[in-house]
């Protein structure tokens, strides 16, 4: 549908950017009956930043992810434009991934999105609706609007769907831009480091299926 967002401190940033990239994922599997489907919180919602400036090569890369979130997803593998998806994303509860040489700068990152970037008492939210869901190969391609800092774009997206019984995983990965959301992307050392305006969005949601939808 976490990170990396802040761009070195800008979350969750993703793009208007109608051009979805393909997911290279497993095949759909064990496909059931429609149903709608609750995302679980063993779901993973991350935005990878990038580097740029002159000295972008001495920056360092970083993850955000989501850890408090709710949606819904409705699948339908024998209908697709019946199909839909909701996921509310809570910006309190985005955190810096330390990895590598970014460990040390994760709280700082961290810091400058919550006072900054995405100031929760600001921006408490960042949510996403479809639109326009159609079938392609091993699942869907999901157009969507995306609302955050109070700025909604479209996206577009492929997703791959594995369907088990009573779960459901979708997995894809998309590209996006902060300024298309009027974030300017963080910099440094008077703009000779920072990071770059696109970011990449990765998702992996698991989702069971909702009793009462039977």
């Amino acid at each position: 549908m976490r990170a990396a967002l802040l761009l070195l401190a800008t979350p969750l940033a993703i793009s208007g950017n109608l051009e979805p990239t393909t997911t290279r994922h497993s095949t759909l599997e064990s496909v059931t009956s429609p149903g709608a489907y609750r995302i679980a919180p063993e779901s993973r919602f991350d935005v990878i930043t990038g580097k740029a400036g002159l000295f972008g090569a001495f920056g360092h890369k970083h993850r955000i992810r989501a850890t408090e979130f709710d949606g819904t997803i409705v699948y339908d593998p024998d209908n697709a434009f019946g199909s839909s998806i909701e996921v509310v994303l809570q910006t309190a509860g985005l955190i810096v991934v330390p990895e590598g040489a970014d460990e040390k700068d994760a709280p700082k990152v961290e810091r400058a999105m919550r006072e900054s970037v995405l100031p929760p008492d600001r921006y408490p939210t960042i949510a996403f609706g479809s639109r326009i869901v159609s079938a392609i190969d091993d699942g869907v391609q999901v157009v969507g609007d995306l609302t955050i800092a109070e700025r909604t774009r479209p996206v577009a997206v492929d997703v791959t769907i594995a369907q088990r019984g009573d779960t459901l995983t979708a997995t894809g990965t998309f590209s996006a831009k902060q300024t298309d959301f009027g974030i300017k992307p963080y910099s440094a050392a008077g703009g000779t480091i920072k990071v770059a305006d696109e970011i990449t969005f990765e998702f992996e949601a698991f989702a069971i299926r909702v009793a009462d939808a039977e």
